[in-house]
């Protein structure tokens, strides 16, 4: 009884430590939700077009435009650098994680400022949450270190799953807009964030698995892999999304 009780308890603190993870996952994406819309409501009061109310003057297009190369190009950094040094040193990137946070918000307060319509953010915010679960579950719950063939072929059916999601409700939407050229580019993109996202969840697992102490640090520098993966994906996503939305309107 005593054993039983042992390998529940660590069970339970294994399960409580995924949930942080993808706890602290989610709040930087509700954060950067939030930062971008304060951002592009922002842009909108002090760049406003007279001429068209709810629109940016071409100055406040240029001011947004630099913002949003500045903060794609400083999150591309801080992505790479800040989650090799985190792992190195095994230090909590807490103050490169809210740094990634604020520049993705910049980013995604553009989409705000340009008036892009809410239900492409929501519908590409979805499929990207299906997709990101569904290759998280797949990297944690694989047996061992997934490497090899075996990776091969999960990343290669998890990118065929998005690719489905994604052009199978543009097909069912507007038919007489879809192109196959545009799932099979856009494929090679799914296939790189499946990678990531797997290897990134098995990793999780391995860390447990391994003997690290379930800290909130640890738990919090997982995070910040996984949500810079979710980003990723977020914005292939989006970007084929206004496609659709851009061919359905002609």
């Amino acid at each position: 009884m005593e054993f039983s009780y042992t390998e529940e308890s660590q069970a339970g603190k294994e399960g409580l430590f995924v949930n942080k993870v993808l706890g602290f996952t989610g709040l930087a994406v509700l954060f950067t939700g939030l930062i971008g819309w304060v951002y592009g409501r922002m842009m909108l009061h002090f760049f406003p077009n007279t001429e068209t109310p709810g629109t940016l003057s071409e100055e406040g297009i240029m001011v947004l435009l630099v913002i949003l190369v500045i903060a794609m190009l400083s999150s591309l950094l801080v992505s790479i650098f800040a989650t090799a040094a985190a792992w190195k040193q095994r230090k909590t990137p807490v103050v490169w994680y809210c740094a990634y946070i604020l520049l993705q918000g910049l980013f995604f307060g553009s989409v705000v400022a340009l008036g892009i319509e809410p239900y492409a953010v929501g519908l590409s915010l979805g499929i990207t949450a299906v997709a990101f679960l569904i290759c998280f579950g797949i990297g944690y719950l694989s047996k061992g270190r997934v490497k090899g063939a075996r990776l091969a072929l999960m990343i290669i059916g998890v990118g065929l799953l998005v690719n489905f999601l994604v052009f199978g409700i543009w097909y069912i939407l507007v038919p007489a807009t879809w192109y196959i050229a545009y799932p099979l580019i856009s494929f090679i993109f799914f296939i790189v964030a499946a990678l990531y996202i797997i290897i990134d969840a098995n990793n999780v697992k391995n860390r447990i698995q391994d003997g690290y102490e379930l800290t909130n640090g640890l738990a919090l520098t997982c995070a910040f892999t996984l949500y810079t993966d979710f980003m990723y994906l977020f914005w292939k996503i989006l970007r084929i999304v206004l496609i659709i939305a851009g061919k359905s309107k002609k």
